[in-house]
């Protein structure tokens, strides 16, 4: 039996973030000289103490790089493409020949910070927390490149994006050298941050607060008007969402009303971190609401009456609650009845700057300004806890170990073929913590229950845990027939299996298995998002299963897929 080998291509999109500028303070580095780094990543350097770092083939120094708080593993095999650069609290990691022709290089930037003032409002997201032996604890955060770091004349050299693909595995490696311990992904996740507000809010609607008692202790007053519309069910019908809104790596929270069509991911109240505590950004209501762009951006919709409609876009600032004005278009025929179209990108004394357009140039505008994220979200009568505001106190009881995949859903054949795949075929490939598959089911046949025929596209995945994230181990595919037995007692199990056959015979041997459904099956296997969508739902339905600190999952090269 040939095992089919998955092939993860490297992704190819490169990561642009704000801009910055240079600094010429000569820094030696392995094997070069540099004359210019990343400004967010050195100007605050200046008085540290910094050390040699060599990456360098044939040194002493393994691919573990270390300074006197942390440490990282580069992936091997890449000792002579990368070099790095060592203070007492950051590593930055630079591509070797980049850097060397007089570009910038810069691959990777992890620093320590005991202040979040220290970092706030620079391109940066944060990846953990770390607490020194002393007791000192820092938030761990990654630098962004601030402009093209090999050349804007010159294709990018293809080992720099290899490297680059691989940076949050690289950060997921990171330890503690002093003793102390690193925890990855800590301080960024909602539900640490926001329990007491979420708990307090649930409480208000228990209690049967009024509008304005919502208003007085930090909500939209909206919650006031949907519970005294509510058949006593507002808690089902008010909700909440964790999203990271200004890319610094911290999930901020929204929330507002359950809905759908046009009034789908309607923002009432907008909640972020500022030092380390959870701050209130900014409330809405009917006629004056909030949406999510595509673009992670705040839309306020509002109404001035029947002839004006406005929507003003905003961006939230890191490590503050104050919210950027970004520009604006409205529609107000009180301003001028004949050419009603206006635009906006200026804001002065608390009000945009508007300035006529064209009906065209409005419509256009429309197209491609509003395109809101219909999210949905979690209703508040999830939410563990009592009226009482405090949140839920039960910790997991999970040590590290994966349970075996186990299939509970409604259809026993795709139970016997998820048992088949991993007893089967999860021995082709190294151990890893977890093996779970993926079915497809084509079609099947019934008629003869010693002879169960089912064709389909079946795989398996291995996946080792890492964090809050399942890595992608190995995996193959296995399109194919499979023979299934039900016996007297109403189990089924997988007895033989025609597998398609890989390479040059692929088509024929396809054709020849599943017949009539050759067609459906060469549609059906071309379609990615398909598949992505089934493995996400069975892995999100195992951690659901077993209670899994799980909130991810990954494949080299690419970016992580979160189970909502």
């Amino acid at each position: 039996m040939k095992k089919k080998q998955i092939v993860i291509a490297l992704a190819c999109a490169m990561i642009l973030t704000a801009c910055g500028s240079t600094k010429e303070d000569a820094v030696e580095t392995t094997g070069t000289e540099t004359t210019e780094q990343t400004a967010e990543t050195t100007d605050t350097a200046d008085t540290e103490e910094k050390t040699e770092e060599t990456a360098d083939a044939g040194s002493e120094a393994s691919n573990v790089i270390s300074n006197k708080l942390f440490s990282l593993t580069m992936p091997e095999g890449y000792e002579d493409v990368y070099e790095s650069e060592v203070g007492d609290n950051y590593i930055n990691i630079y591509h070797k020949e980049s850097k060397a022709a007089g570009y910038g290089g810069y691959i990777l930037g992890v620093r320590a910070y005991s202040d979040v003032n220290e970092y706030a409002g620079a391109p940066i997201s944060k990846e953990g927390e770390l607490t020194a032996a002393d007791g000192t604890k820092y938030d761990l955060v990654r630098f962004y490149e601030s402009e093209v770091q090999t050349g804007y004349d010159q294709e990018e050299p293809a080992d720099y994006r290899e490297l680059y693909d691989q940076i949050d595995s690289i950060i997921a490696t990171i330890k503690s050298t002093d003793g102390g311990e690193f925890v990855y992904k800590a301080g960024c996740k909602g539900e640490d941050i926001y329990p007491e507000v979420l708990a307090k809010l649930k409480s208000g609607i228990e209690e049967g607060w009024d509008p304005s008692r919502f208003e007085e202790e930090g909500f939209s007053s909206m919650y006031g008007v949907i519970a005294d519309n509510s058949d006593g069910d507002a808690l089902d019908r008010i909700g909440y969402k964790y999203m990271d809104l200004n890319s610094d790596g911290i999930d901020d929270m929204v929330i507002g009303e359950i809905a759908e069509g046009d009034w789908k991911g309607i923002v009432y109240d907008v909640f972020t971190l500022v030092e380390g505590k959870p701050a209130h950004v900014v409330s809405g209501w009917d006629r004056n609401r909030y949406y999510v762009t595509q673009t992670k951006q705040l839309c306020n919709e509002y109404s001035g009456g029947a002839g004006e409609s406005g929507w003003l876009i905003y961006a939230l600032e890191t490590g503050s609650n104050e919210l950027l004005y970004q520009q604006g278009m409205k529609y107000d025929e009180y301003t001028d009845e004949k050419n009603p179209y206006f635009v906006s990108y200026d804001y002065e004394n608390g009000e945009p700057v508007w300035e006529s357009m064209t009906e065209e140039d409005y419509k256009d505008r429309q197209s491609w300004l509003l395109v809101y994220d219909r999210f949905d979200y979690v209703p508040l009568s999830q939410i563990d806890g009592s009226a009482s505001g405090s949140a839920s106190t039960e910790t997991s009881s999970f040590d590290g170990t994966l349970p075996a995949y186990t299939y509970k859903g409604s259809n026993p054949l795709a139970g016997a073929a998820s048992e088949y795949m991993i007893t089967e075929y999860s021995q082709y490939f190294e151990t890893a913590d977890v093996s779970i598959p993926v079915i497809s089911i084509i079609d099947s046949d019934e008629s003869d229950p010693e002879d169960i025929k089912v064709w389909g596209d079946f795989w398996i995945y291995n996946y080792d845990l890492e964090g809050d994230t399942l890595m992608t181990k190995s995996g193959g595919s296995f399109p194919g027939l499979m023979h299934i037995k039900k016996d007297a007692d109403g189990n089924y199990s997988v007895y033989s299996m025609d597998v398609v056959e890989d390479g040059s015979s692929y088509n024929d041997s396809a054709k020849k298995i599943f017949g009539d459904n050759y067609d459906v099956f060469i549609t059906a296997t071309s379609d990615s998002e398909a598949h992505t969508d089934i493995r996400t739902d069975t892995i999100a339905t195992y951690v659901d299963d077993n209670d899994l600190p799980i909130t991810q999952y990954q494949d080299y090269g690419w970016d992580p897929v979160k189970l909502d």
